[in-house]
């Protein structure tokens, strides 16, 4: 893909339909234009059903538009194979998303072994990502996923996904699973990291305040519409409108 579009990410009039149980259709996303540059981080809030996730999906043709189209880097991501596209996107789920019949490095260094990189290169990316995550390599490789606490099992999830060193990382509902105390040491711990690796971000969550600590950013959904995109600024001092400003005062009430 070419690297000299500073736009990392564009949805052009994306729609997303669903069967509904009537026999009709139910539109999970409706015409979403929105664009992410290269190098920030957009955190994609809503309720539950807003479409932030199926939104989200769609980068990595997890799901397929009904109508509209992804870009990333400029180009139609429906002309790339998916699974190079993917292999090429890291991606981050809620819980870690681990094999649990693979040790912490199998898991972290499987990618590299699907793109045959020797032995010695995948024990030496493993041990670097470990490490970058807070997770020291001879206590943790050997580990099994259930021997993890959801803390770790997550900062593995995240390891795997930088395995590649892909451009765009995409995070759905990364801490959602974690209790209060482990989900801000991880949200502090995230922030470090991009910081270090530099990379384009969009980032599901349906928590206010994770959103404005960790998103250039913010995208707010409702109902598959986007309602306001802004900076944390923007949504406190100008909020879009009465939905949006009855959604703050009760994420921060």
């Amino acid at each position: 893909m070419d690297g000299g579009d500073p736009t990392a990410v564009a949805f052009r009039g994306v729609r997303k339909e669903f069967p509904a149980p009537d026999g009709g259709v139910v539109a999970a996303v409706d015409d979403v234009t929105l664009e992410v540059a290269e190098g920030e981080t957009l955190c994609l809030i809503g309720t539950s059903g807003s479409g932030k996730t199926t939104l989200l999906r769609m980068v990595n043709r997890l799901e397929e538009p009904t109508r509209g189209a992804v870009l990333v880097r400029g180009e139609d991501v429906a002309t790339h194979d998916a699974v190079r596209l993917r292999r090429g996107t890291g991606y981050v789920i809620q819980s870690g998303g681990l094999f649990p019949h693979m040790t912490v490095e199998r898991n972290v260094g499987l990618l590299c072994e699907l793109e045959d990189w020797d032995a010695d290169s995948r024990r030496a990316r493993v041990r670097e990502l470990l490490a970058m995550v807070h997770l020291p390599p001879d206590e943790f490789a050997e580990r099994m996923p259930h021997e993890l606490s959801g803390g770790q099992r997550q900062r593995v999830g995240v390891a795997r996904a930088l395995a590649l060193d892909p451009p765009l990382v995409l995070m759905d509902e990364p801490f959602g699973a974690l209790d209060p105390i482990t989900r801000a040491t991880l949200r502090d711990e995230f922030a470090e990291l991009r910081a270090a690796v530099r990379k384009t971000v969009v980032l599901v969550t349906h928590d206010m305040a994770e959103a404005f600590a960790l998103g250039d950013r913010i995208a707010l959904l409702d109902a598959g519409r986007l309602r306001q995109v802004g900076t944390a600024e923007d949504f406190r001092e100008r909020p879009a409108d009465d939905f949006v400003a009855r959604f703050l005062a009760e994420h921060f009430a």
